[in-house]
């Protein structure tokens, strides 16, 4: 169901639901259609057809939006192991030298990664509270 709470689609519930729903499962965790299909047991010129239904392709995102998350909550999870990591590294003299510039490269490219999207997102929020006064 959307995350807004309403029946996308009439398939809902259904067999159908239940066999795309092995299909999509299949979808994500193959590199290609064809393996895909193969996956779930059913014909490409199936999986193709599927595809080209907005309903299905809606699930389809959905799904990968969902395993995407999963995966960046993961690494989240694990974000002050890697700075760690990466600090051990880059301050070990024992290291190799190529070791401790890539340790440092990655971490003052990540930094820089996110000290940049966090400017972006504040200019955001400062632009929606604006337009958001001009509205009332």
């Amino acid at each position: 169901m959307p995350a807004n709470g309403t029946q996308r689609h009439a398939v809902s519930g259904s067999r159908t639901r239940n066999r795309w729903q092995r299909i999509i499962a299949a979808v994500l965790v193959s590199r290609t259609d064809v393996e895909a299909a193969a996956h779930a047991g059913i014909a490409v010129r199936t999986l193709y057809r599927l595809k080209k239904k907005p309903e299905f392709l809606a699930d389809l995102q959905d799904a990968k939006d969902a395993q995407f998350e999963a995966a960046v909550n993961s690494l989240r999870g694990n974000a002050t192991k890697f700075a760690d990591v990466l600090c051990e590294v880059a301050g070990d003299p024992k290291q190799h030298g190529n070791a401790r510039v890539r340790a440092a490269e990655s971490g003052l490219t990540v930094l820089l990664k996110a000290v940049e999207l966090t400017d972006v997102l504040r200019r955001l929020s400062a632009l929606e509270m604006i337009a958001a006064e001009g509205r009332k």
